[in-house]
């Protein structure tokens, strides 16, 4: 449900896939470039979520079949939503906040991702295809495969030179920021809140700071209804113990060799939106939780596994799930569903 001021013109919109919490207050209206086509957004939404909302479901091609990809997780770890945003390659959408007049555009496909016919390698490779082994017999084939496959491979093309050059003048310093605390909590999540709070709250006082690369703390509970009037509770309750809450902050690796300021080795490293930190903790707290999956079927990349997943449809897929893979897996050789999974 929208309210009156959110026909705005654009593509017609799927409005069930923007949907708010209840009490949750939604952006104002604005427009973004989807290739071209004007999509109807709202402040505070990804471009992910403002593509699906106008039914664009293919974002992009896998880079060696060409599959069909769009968005899975929405939190930035599938890799199916890469898109070319304001003339910067391999931009997560899902990640992405809309803004007026942005523009994004699909990648590695020929001639558009709708319509892509560089997926023949999927079907003139039915049993896979081994790039490190075709055409090397003769010099002058496999020069031209590599060539081939060169352009049919990878993702994106390079940005735009006007995109380069604002991201130079803007670049941050190259020394990054030292912080020194007692304890680190990894993830923002309703158990990394809880923890923060807990710690923060001891009669030392200690020093705790929590990072998550998400714009909001909450982690699953935001997927859940009334799950971000709990995630706001947590935060604040976590940050009125003391602890101080970093966001859209990306742990990227962890040196145990390194010396940090305190002189102790150990130092996380974490990217910030414009620049870098150097952590340094008395106890790291990895309170990461847990990433979506594809299921574990065991003919999942095939054509053929589409058409019967198809056929069967999603129930037959969730009810396998609630089995485990070990149902799944002896209930899809024999290609017989109970009744009673089906209606799981």
């Amino acid at each position: 449900m929208t309210s009156s001021d959110d026909s705005d013109g654009g593509a017609e919109n799927n409005d069930d896939a923007r949907a708010l919490p209840p009490g949750q207050v939604r952006g104002a209206p604005l427009t973004i470039d989807f290739e071209g086509q004007a999509i109807r957004a709202f402040a505070g939404e990804s471009v992910a979520v403002a593509l699906l909302a106008g039914d664009i479901r293919t974002l992009g091609r896998s880079s060696k079949y060409h599959r069909p990809r769009g968005a899975f997780c929405f939190d930035g770890h599938c890799a199916s939503c890469y898109l070319r945003i304001d003339g910067r390659p391999n931009l997560r959408a899902c990640m992405t906040p809309v803004a007026p007049g942005l523009r994004c555009e699909r990648q590695n496909a020929f001639p558009t991702a709708d319509v892509d016919l560089l997926t023949a390698a999927d079907w003139l490779f039915p049993g896979g295809m081994d790039h490190h082994t075709l055409m090397t017999g003769t010099r002058l084939g496999n020069r031209l495969f590599l060539k081939l496959v060169r352009q049919m491979g990878g993702s994106g093309t390079l940005p735009d030179p006007d995109t380069v050059a604002g991201a130079a003048n803007a670049a941050p310093a190259a020394n990054a920021e030292a912080i020194t605390v007692d304890v680190c909590v990894v993830g923002a999540g309703p158990a990394g809140l809880t923890a923060a709070r807990v710690v923060a709250a001891a009669p030392s006082r200690p020093r705790v700071l929590v990072i998550d690369e998400q714009a909001a703390p909450g982690g699953s509970l935001l997927a859940e209804p009334g799950g971000s009037t709990r995630a706001a509770a947590l935060a604040g309750a976590a940050q009125a113990a003391g602890a101080r809450l970093l966001a859209q902050s990306t742990a990227i690796a962890f040196y145990p060799e390194d010396l940090g300021p305190d002189g102790k080795p150990g130092v996380l490293a974490v990217a910030a939106p414009d620049h870098l930190l150097r952590v340094s903790a008395r106890r790291f707290v990895y309170a990461t939780g847990a990433y979506d999956q594809n299921l574990p079927l065991p003919t999942t990349i095939g054509r053929e596994s589409s058409r019967r997943a198809g056929a069967g449809g999603w129930p037959f897929i969730t009810a396998c799930a609630r089995r485990g893979p070990a149902a799944a897996s002896s209930s899809w050789r024999g290609h017989r569903t109970p009744f009673a999974w089906r209606r799981a």
